[in-house]
């Protein structure tokens, strides 16, 4: 089977959709399938071929700012047509990404089988019970303007797809797509983690990051006004008994992680809060195998995989209302920056409850989140849309 996969972000990039998309390409490779991933890319040196553990990686340049494209697109669409018109099937990753977006029309061009994987969608209705300020409000309802327009203007195209996956029961894609009347079958594909058992830590590990050896509660996300990491910081700086824990942020660096190393150092916390920026995955699965508990304080999440990672090692989490993350057992969830604040002391002062959250998450990886799982079936319904 030929397919051909579009997606905004791929190795060496990373993100929770590059993660997915990563090891179900890889997993189909390892089946005997042929893949090939379109993705972009905002340095036009960058653009050009290459195979990553058997996945054919085609680069185009597109430019892009706040989702809108403004360069690139006649190439990217002819890349797409050149690659598309060959496959089997087809698989747009993420459905608001602009390099997605100027797909749409071109759908009703493709032979083969056609599949939508939503990775969730922009939330309409804010949480009723949780806390944001009046300019995230006014952003907001400008974005539900915006997508509102969006989706109802490519009804006829999201017709055009066969099939429609997204991540999570809860999450309002699918539903979504049924009440704007399109009419292709729709699947869920629960997000899955990789083994972490293998993971040990040296005692060189400990000598380059001797946090290693405390307890320390960890947030792993790009960094980010949408991750929110700032709001961590001064929940963190608010707990009045911290008793040597620590935090630890782990991301690619940004504008906004300089911003966030301001905060710590304006909040004092230059020795209990530490910014590591790009380090590479084997060190930050070390950090996930030995954290004490994850925290997310993100304004926007669908099914974090951070969260899959810490549940699967064990670990409890606290996190914001966000996405699917009340459905995923093994963590306490919050409202606002008080709430974080009392559930991070609640975790440093009582072992017993961090611990049974623990087993009841490592429970739930276990049954539920294996990655060649969601391979075997993202294949199956790939092999059933092409009629193999």
């Amino acid at each position: 089977m030929q397919v051909v996969i579009t997606v905004h972000t791929y190795w060496p990039n990373r993100d929770g959709v590059q993660y997915v998309t990563e090891y179900l390409c890889e997993g189909l490779v390892a089946k005997g399938h042929r893949v090939t991933v379109i993705t972009t890319v905002s340095d036009p040196n960058l653009v050009g071929e290459e195979v990553h553990n058997g996945v054919r990686i085609v680069r185009t340049y597109l430019k892009t700012k706040y989702s809108f494209i403004h360069f690139g697109t006649k190439s990217y669409r002819n890349t797409f047509m050149q690659e598309a018109c060959n496959a089997d099937c087809i698989v747009n990753c993420c459905v608001q990404a602009p390099n997605n977006n100027i797909l749409l029309p071109l759908l009703k061009k493709i032979p083969g089988f056609k599949l939508l994987y939503m990775h969730g969608m922009h939330v309409f209705q804010l949480p009723k019970d949780a806390s944001y300020g009046l300019k995230y409000r006014l952003w907001h309802a400008f974005m539900n303007v915006r997508w509102s327009a969006f989706y109802k203007a490519n009804r006829r195209n999201f017709n055009e797809y066969d099939a429609i996956v997204d991540i999570h029961e809860s999450s309002q894609g699918i539903g979504f797509m049924k009440r704007l009347g399109v009419k292709a079958d729709s699947h869920i594909i629960t997000n899955a983690v990789e083994d972490f058992s293998g993971v040990t830590i040296s005692e060189k590990d400990k000598k380059d990051y001797p946090v290693l050896g405390e307890f320390f509660f960890l947030d792993v996300a790009n960094f980010n006004d949408r991750k929110n990491q700032i709001m961590l910081v001064e929940a963190f700086h608010a707990v009045q008994d911290r008793n040597g824990s620590k935090l630890v942020l782990i991301g690619a660096s940004s504008d906004y992680s300089a911003s966030l190393k301001q905060r710590v150092k304006q909040l004092g916390l230059i020795d209990d809060v530490l910014i590591y920026e790009n380090l590479d995955r084997e060190t930050t699965r070390k950090f996930i195998k030995t954290c004490a508990c994850g925290v997310i304080s993100s304004r926007f999440e669908v099914y974090p995989i951070f969260l899959c990672e810490v549940i699967s090692c064990g670990h409890s989490f606290v996190s914001t209302n966000v996405g699917c993350v009340r459905d995923i057992p093994g963590g306490d969830i919050v409202n606002s920056t008080d709430e974080l604040t009392h559930g991070l002391q609640r975790m440093i002062d009582n072992t017993s409850h961090r611990i049974e959250l623990g087993a009841v998450g490592k429970k739930f990886a276990d049954d539920s989140l294996s990655q060649q799982s969601k391979i075997d079936q993202f294949e199956r319904i790939l092999l059933e849309g092409i009629g193999k």
